[in-house]
């Protein structure tokens, strides 16, 4: 085992213990468990390596447990670091691994480090524990914000008395459409929100999306501040995603100040003499900065996550310095900026022009800002240097800034629903106080959720979008986007989520058909088969019925290669296979083309298990489709469904794969997947595809019938996996029937 690298202090850590004999670890996340074994002990912490790989994440939370006859020790840390164990490509099966999690520990006292060091020793001759379990950590229900404004180190947290308030009165609100032209002419679309009757002398808020976001994305925070007396303003950039005029393609920071311009005019003119706060999110934040510096008056600017130095969050993201590349006169076409395609050279020379490129241009904007500043930035934070934002906030006068810290936060707020709900309540503090409004003292009002999820709806159905309006237009666009797919193979995030669904199908057993609806290109039926396989072999099983496998897409060039992958797996095994591992006697494989957007040509009760991995957001109707797979799964049967997260943040999954991955075709495809990526964040936005919450994708499930589902986060928490479990019944065995693949289809 090679020692690790404390990066805060530069120096080697050594382990201290490394266990020859095979020390086993239960490993507990999301409804599933891995099997693991301890390989060190280190200092702060200790190193466990896991049999396939499990959906966690740098940070997260973890809880070690040692149990033997006479005593019980519990300690907890978080994730430190993960490495990937892949097998060779020259080796049987490249799609199984292993990963070794290392977990950090640093609070451990003196006394507990001792105990448990001796006990491991101990460990080493002879078994001691009865068992060894690590469970990781949920998200926690209290997200506090900590409070790191000069002379301040507090934590925030609303009053006690707060949810009383909340659900006591929710004032009636409306949103009513408006638009007006940038300083190019070109129409902005947004919405006002506010109370009926609100107060004419109420202070304005705009709230300026981030990069890659629209007005719906921001209905939640409007609808906190609207609730409780304020003029909301949220609007879509043009040349941008959403509703206002332009294409995407064309998108510059200086399209972004234009509108933050004409809306700030626009709030002057429907409003004179009101009070004014701007809150800007992510790269929206750094135009925000430009827009003060250039002259405009505003009473507050509140910053979520707001980007300091372009330059080093492009390459923090895309591992390529793009704005380096432009500099050195290598100019870019159509290209990928943050999840989007956009026309690389506008948008590049833009950047370097307008004066927004780097940390300096920054510094000199901030220190002509004369408004009160309010910051949030978010922890774990990968798209921004946390010196250089400190270096910022360092530039504006102490007394003009308060600047918030979200604990293990990352950059997409919304990607975090309970921390995001902390960050608004400060917001509507912040501009209660600030602006010197609140009607009602001491008390802040939370909005209804069902009033959320009404303007939701209605925000989505309009902007549905004709993208796919005929069938081929459709099937072109994932021909193209999966054609690009085979790299996902070595993504960690990817095979953690499809090693998830397998862990939550639980056992199958011979003689099982399973359903992969929406197969792709076969990694999941390649995945199934590899690990039987090796589950074969590790219990020297006699040949026996195989587990009927049915892969069904509507893309015909994926099924293809889904048969080609699962045929090269087959015919691998079958070179070396034992009498108890012949691979036809494992799995046999189907695959028919079939559209999940209509009802599927099998009979009632056809299935065991049924798995789709990242299909259903893209279906017209997803409830009728989830409706429909329950209708082909069989009493006692197992449904397991994945969805991205709304707002999902796809460059996290390019970035973890880039950076353990040295192959540059590998490197090549990701980047072509990340572009096609894009117009999957443009058809969100559109309404064209429905990404859901987890407390939504748990309703969505219950509607269709499901009993108690569960909703867990995976693929590196940019998706959320939902488990059904079909009620069993009693089966007349004197009835039941032979059956074969074709008796499967429905006449």
């Amino acid at each position: 085992m090679s020692p690790l690298l404390d990066k805060k202090t530069n120096t080697i850590i050594t382990p201290e213990l490394s266990f020859s004999k095979e020390t086993p670890v239960q490993l507990e996340l999301h409804g599933s468990s891995w099997q693991g074994k301890m390989i060190t002990w280190w200092n702060t912490g200790l190193s466990i390596v896991v049999d396939g790989y499990i959906p966690v994440t740098v940070s997260q939370g973890v809880t070690l447990s040692f149990t033997n006859r006479n005593s019980f020790l519990r300690i907890s840390g978080k994730v430190k670091k993960l490495d990937l164990w892949g097998r060779n490509q020259e080796e049987e099966f490249p799609i199984l691994g292993q990963m070794c999690v290392h977990i950090e520990s640093p609070d451990l006292d003196e006394f507990t480090s001792f105990k448990l060091r001796s006990l491991l020793k101990k460990q080493q001759q002879q078994p001691l524990f009865t068992q060894i379990s690590l469970k990781f950590c949920a998200e926690q229900t209290d997200d506090p914000l900590i409070d790191v404004s000069p002379q301040k180190s507090t934590m925030v947290k609303p009053p006690i008395e707060l949810p009383e308030i909340a659900k006591a009165f929710h004032p009636r609100l409306e949103s009513t459409l408006f638009q007006c032209r940038n300083g190019a002419g070109k129409t902005i679309i947004g919405y006002h929100d506010s109370q009926e009757n609100s107060h004419d002398n109420a202070p304005v808020i705009i709230l300026a999306p981030g990069y890659g976001e629209t007005k719906r994305e921001y209905i939640t925070l409007a609808y906190f501040l609207a609730s409780n007396g304020f003029h909301v303003l949220r609007y879509d950039h043009t040349d941008h995603v959403g509703e206002s005029e332009g294409s995407h393609e064309y998108t510059s920071l200086t399209t972004m100040k234009q509108d933050m311009q004409a809306i700030l005019d626009y709030a002057q003119q429907q409003w004179k003499g009101n009070k004014v706060t701007l809150v800007a999110t992510s790269l929206a934040g750094r135009v925000a900065l430009k827009v003060l510096r250039e002259g405009y008056q505003i009473d507050q600017l509140i910053l979520i996550s707001g980007i300091v130095d372009v330059r080093a969050t492009l390459a923090a993201v895309h591992q390529e310095d793009l704005i380096g590349d432009y500099l050195d006169g290598h100019g870019r076409g159509v290209t990928n900026v943050l999840g989007f395609n956009v026309d690389g050279q506008v948008f590049l020379k833009d950047t370097v022009e307008g004066g927004y490129s780097d940390l300096a241009s920054t510094i000199l904007d901030v220190q002509e800002i004369n408004a009160p500043v309010v910051w949030f930035s978010a922890e774990q934070d990968a798209w921004i240097d946390k010196c250089a934002h400190q270096q910022v906030v360092e530039a504006l006068p102490s007394q003009q800034c308060r600047s918030f810290v979200i604990p293990e936060g990352l950059h997409r707020l919304l990607e975090s629903p309970r921390k995001a709900k902390a960050v608004y309540r400060q917001i509507v503090f912040a501009c209660q106080e600030q602006l010197a409004w609140q009607p009602k003292p001491d008390e802040l009002i939370e909005p209804s959720r069902k009033d959320i999820g009404r303007q939701n709806r209605l925000e989505r159905e309009r902007n549905q979008t004709r993208r796919f309006q005929h069938e081929a237009d459709h099937v072109d666009f994932w021909s193209h986007y999966l054609a690009n797919f085979h790299y996902i193979a070595n993504s960690h995030d990817y095979m953690a989520a499809l090693d998830h669904i397998y862990h939550l199908l639980g056992p199958v057993s011979p003689g099982n058909r399973v359903l992969d609806a929406g197969c792709g290109n076969g990694h999941f039926g390649s995945l199934l088969f590899a690990k039987e396989w090796t589950r074969h072999q590790r219990e020297l099983r006699s040949n026996q019925e195989p587990i009927y496998y049915f892969g069904v897409d509507f893309v015909e060039t994926a099924l293809t290669q889904a048969k080609i992958q699962l045929a090269q797996v087959l015919r691998q095994a079958d070179e070396g296979h034992s009498e108890a591992t012949v691979p036809s006697n494992i799995l046999h494989p189907n695959f028919y083309r079939l559209d999940l957007n209509k009802p599927l040509p099998f009979q009632d009760e056809s299935f065991d298990r049924i798995m789709s991995n990242l299909v259903i957001g893209y279906l017209r109707d997803p409830a009728a489709s989830i409706r429909e797979l329950l209708r082909v799964l069989a009493p006692g049967g197992k449904l397991v469904l994945t969805n991205l997260k709304p707002c999902s943040d796809l460059t996290q999954i390019y970035r973890n794969f880039v950076d353990r991955t040295t192959v540059r075709t590998a490197i090549h495809e990701a980047r072509e997947v990340l572009n096609n990526s894009s117009h999957i964040r443009q058809g969100e936005s559109e309404g064209a595809f429905q990404f859901y919450s987890q407390e939504e994708f748990r309703q969505i499930l219950s509607s269709c019938g499901a009993v108690n589902p569960q909703v867990f986060p995976t693929f590196g928490n940019q998706a959320y996996i939902g488990i059904i479990e079909k009620p069993s019944l009693a089966i007349n065995e004197d009835i039941a029937s032979i059956w074969s693949s074709d008796a499967l289809v429905a006449a």
